[in-house]
């Protein structure tokens, strides 16, 4: 049986690429409208992806998103995102919607009683 972690409290920094060239969501640390739009574009993204009752809030580092929770395949999918951004007019025009993974938190996986991990939590023999 394969274990399937979920995820929480995961940063994720919002990119938008065009012409190869990478422009990280810069926040609103910097109040403009195309800061509103993109930050819109992402939400759409997002919603669209993992529901309309998916939590998040902008990060406390500038440019980054923090999501609640994501279960396993929908981290799978956050990780493939490379949504085309045309109808959104967004500060890149045309470009392409993707998100690059800082930090998160997730669950660890079940004791196995083999306690190969090195850490005996007392649910085994394992002796250090």
């Amino acid at each position: 049986m394969s274990y399937n972690p979920n995820y929480y409290n995961i940063v994720t920094k919002p990119i938008f690429v065009k012409d190869g060239k990478e422009y990280p969501f810069e926040g609103f640390f910097k109040v403009e409208e195309d800061a509103r739009r993109e930050f819109r574009c992402i939400v759409n993204v997002l919603r669209d992806y993992f529901g309309i009752n998916v939590e998040f809030k902008q990060g406390s580092i500038k440019g980054t998103i923090e999501i609640a929770f994501l279960m396993n395949e929908q981290m799978i999918q956050l990780r493939g995102i490379n949504e085309y951004t045309g109808e959104f007019l967004v500060k890149y025009k045309q470009s392409y919607l993707k998100f690059e993974i800082g930090t998160y938190v997730y669950d660890k996986p079940p004791c196995d009683q083999n306690c190969d991990c090195g850490e005996c939590h007392g649910c085994c023999d394992y002796e250090e």
